[in-house]
């Protein structure tokens, strides 16, 4: 059961973008039970066909990225995204399970203030989106 009646909901776009399958479809899942259909998420394992979808795109709500992959890593990712739009700052979650806080500064430095701690659990996961989703949804069906 999800916290919103299916009739009203908006639909909303959620970007996923991590090398790691697992890590995937583990956020994919918690984001479905959170409330969203499955045509709401859109998982990439490469950054650069994550950043073509979010310009091809009319609205993202939420963005998830790994802080390290191959081709396009989350720095690279997220100074290319905050290129296109400052509004992205808001919307953008760096998922990292590094130790090394240099990192997470040098982040904020490029832009990205939100973070989640690899690994997660769908409980951690879920304290820090599910008012997200709340808020959006709230705001957005205030909008018909």
């Amino acid at each position: 059961m999800t916290f919103f009646e299916k009739d009203t909901i908006v639909a909303m776009k959620v970007i996923i973008i991590d090398d790691s399958l697992t890590i995937r479809l583990m956020a994919e899942a918690y984001m479905e039970d959170f409330g969203l259909e499955e045509e709401e998420i859109f998982s990439f394992e490469d950054a650069n066909e994550a950043l073509k979808f979010i310009k091809d795109t009319d609205k993202v709500e939420i963005i998830f990225t790994d802080m390290y992959m191959p081709k396009m890593d989350g720095f690279e990712f997220v100074e290319k995204l905050l290129a296109i739009s400052k509004e992205y700052t808001s919307k953008l979650y760096i998922m990292s399970g590094e130790e090394d806080y240099a990192k997470y500064r040098e982040m904020k430095i490029l832009g990205a203030t939100k973070f989640i701690k690899k690994p997660f659990t769908k409980e951690r996961f879920g304290h820090t989106i599910r008012p997200v989703i709340a808020k959006i949804r709230k705001i957005e069906l205030s909008l018909m």
